[in-house]
C-alpha cells in the first residue's frame, strides 16, 4: 500500500473515530506539530508553558473537529491545518498572556528581587530533619559495605575517578554503582 492510500485510509479512520487510526495519526504527525509550537512560542512564555501544552491542545481541537480532515487531500494539506492550529492556539494564549489585565505576564515581578521580606526561608523544621537523618541511616544500612564507602567518599567530594583508583575499580563501574542506587 502506498502512503497516500494509507494517509486516506488513516483519515477515515480518524472521522469513523477508530483509535488505532488516532494513533497512527498522532505518531505519524506529532513531530510537525511540535516544530510549529517550538517554532512560535515565544520566549516569556516558555517558562509558563511547555511546548507539550499546546501540542495537546491542538490534538484536542483536531480530533473535537475530525469531520474536517475529511477535506484535505494530501499530507501536506494535514501537515499546514495542523500548523495553522498551532499557530492559532499560540496566538490565543499570547493575546490572554500579553494583553489582558488580568494575566499579563509583563506585569509579573520577582519577589526575591524587591521584597525579599515577603519570601520566608525554606530551611527545614527540626522534625523534618529528624525524619531526613532517620532516613538517610536507613538507606546507608541497606547498602553493601563497599558502597556504601562509596557514597560516603563521594558525599565529602571524592571524583568517580578517585573513587576508582582507591577501590580498584573502572570509572565507568563506579558510575554504574551510582546509577543503580535504588533511592
Amino acid at each position: 500500500m502506498d502512503d497516500f492510500s494509507l494517509f486516506r485510509r488513516t483519515l477515515h479512520g480518524v472521522q469513523s473515530g477508530s483509535e488505532t487510526s488516532f494513533r497512527r495519526l498522532v505518531e505519524d504527525y506529532e513531530p510537525h506539530v511540535r516544530r510549529a509550537v517550538r517554532r512560535r512560542l515565544p520566549r516569556r512564555l516558555r517558562t509558563k508553558y511547555d511546548s507539550d501544552d499546546f501540542i495537546q491542545m491542538v490534538w484536542a481541537s483536531m480530533f473535537r473537529n475530525r469531520q474536517r480532515i475529511g477535506e484535505l487531500a494530501q499530507p501536506i494539506d494535514l501537515v499546514r491545518f495542523l500548523t495553522i492550529l498551532a499557530r492559532n492556539k499560540l496566538v490565543e494564549e499570547l493575546r490572554k498572556r500579553l494583553w489582558t489585565q488580568g494575566y499579563n505576564v509583563s506585569r509579573e515581578q520577582s519577589l526575591l528581587a524587591e521584597s525579599p521580606a515577603y519570601v520566608s526561608e525554606s530551611r527545614p523544621s527540626p522534625s523534618q530533619q529528624a525524619i531526613a537523618q532517620e532516613l538517610w541511616r536507613q538507606l546507608m544500612e541497606q547498602l553493601p559495605e563497599r558502597e556504601r564507602q562509596l557514597v560516603l567518599q563521594r558525599i565529602q567530594g571524592a571524583s568517580f575517578a578517585e573513587l576508582a583508583r582507591q577501590f580498584q575499580l573502572h570509572e565507568r563501574t563506579v558510575r554504574k554503582i551510582f546509577r543503580g542506587l535504588s533511592w
